[in-house]
């Protein structure tokens, strides 16, 4: 039995839940006491480069990407990353080298074969597995989140800001911020950062449906965590309605494991012609230039979502159980719509705690699937001019 084995039963509970509550801020002194004692003797640093090690769902990752191409401006990137994270590569700056991990055995890491000494890692989260993994691939100085997320403290160098607590920002400020105090501490380098602009991909059969007018729709959430989507019969009364207002296509996007799902979801339709199901039938490099070519996008808060609006391309993002002012981009094109039925929602926000969110534990029966409907999400895209242009 493997530690994520383990630590899949102690969260299976409630009170498996709150233990490893207590146990998470227990564990977090040691970072925190490890940055006090190296305080003594810090001086400024210059940074050769930086090391992330990424995990999480696509959407969680997506997230950390406007940091890592600020980051890239002043030095090289070093990525630990497993397999389906990987699929993201053709988004990384250039100048970044990957590093497979498999998730199973994350404390067995490929040794990293350039000298590091000098490198800054970065903490995207104050979870104790990411500053135990810093101590196994051997850095000189840390820096990112500490004891929760609300607070900024480095390892082996002082901050010069003292503006290191966060509050009421989303995760994508929270990041900028992490940047701008990391910024004002240490002496950045100025490096000509190649940032990715033009994705070649192979759409294969997909040709066809960018030549058509259509609306994206990603309907499917992990299905680890048994809410984030509303009922089925919303969907297709939305999908309906702009059939007919606008002669589109609507485009079902997914993974392959989602393809029946959608299957199912289409077949309840009397348009169902005009609803495509190309679930499991792209790349995500390709689904970056389907998603390009939509109207707009309708979807969960997934890793669709995500990847819509790191693009800036129109989309309205569903919420139901998740924080809508947490998880949200800054853009001009984003939309959320979030209408809170339940007195527990959201339940999925920043954690107070030194750990991550996981897969929720619901004694109301994800009452919250029933808050959207599908007059408010044709309402949302009336109040825009998406449906003229």
């Amino acid at each position: 039995m493997n530690l994520l084995s383990i630590k899949s039963i102690l969260i299976s509970t409630q009170i498996g839940r709150i233990l490893d509550a207590y146990l998470r801020i227990a564990l977090s002194l040691l970072p925190f006491f490890h940055s006090l004692i190296l305080h003594s003797n810090s001086k400024r640093i210059s940074p050769d480069g930086f090391i992330l090690f990424l995990y999480g769902g696509i959407g969680d990752v997506i997230m950390t990407i406007p940091l890592m191409n600020n980051l890239s401006k002043h030095g090289k990137l070093i990525l630990y990353c497993d397999e389906r994270i990987a699929e993201l590569k053709f988004l990384f700056p250039v100048n970044s080298i990957i590093y497979l991990y498999n998730k199973n055995q994350i404390f067995n890491l490929q040794r990293i074969d350039i000298d590091i000494g000098n490198y800054i890692y970065i903490r995207t989260s104050p979870i104790i597995e990411l500053y135990l993994i810093g101590i196994l691939i051997g850095v000189k100085y840390s820096f990112g989140f500490i004891m929760n997320f609300y607070s900024i403290n480095a390892i082996g160098f002082k901050l010069k800001s003292s503006d290191n607590k966060i509050s009421n920002l989303s995760k994508e400020e929270s990041y900028q911020h992490l940047y701008k105090i990391l910024a004002s501490t240490a002496v950045l380098k100025s490096l000509e950062s190649k940032i990715p602009t033009e994705y070649d991909s192979d759409l294969n059969n997909t040709t066809s449906i960018l030549n058509k007018k259509y609306v994206v729709f990603s309907t499917t959430k992990t299905p680890q965590w048994k809410a984030g989507k509303i009922e089925v019969k919303e969907y297709i009364k939305v999908a309906e309605y702009l059939i007919e207002c606008i002669d589109c296509e609507i485009l079902f996007v997914g993974s392959s494991s989602e393809a029946e799902e959608i299957n199912n979801i289409i077949n309840l339709s009397e348009h169902k012609k005009r609803l495509i199901n190309f679930a499991g039938k792209t790349s995500i490099k390709s689904l970056v230039n389907i998603l390009k070519g939509a109207l707009f996008v309708v979807a969960n808060d997934n890793g669709v979502a995500h990847l819509t609006s790191y693009f800036s391309i129109r989309i309205i993002v569903i919420y139901t159980f998740s924080d809508h002012n947490v998880y949200k981009w800054n853009n001009s094109n984003y939309i959320s719509l979030y209408i809170r039925n339940t007195p527990c929602s959201p339940c999925v926000s920043l954690n107070k705690y030194p750990q991550d969110n996981y897969p929720v534990i619901c004694n109301f029966s994800f009452a919250c699937s029933k808050s959207i409907s599908a007059d408010s999400i044709i309402t949302k895209i009336k109040s825009t001019n998406w449906l003229l242009n």
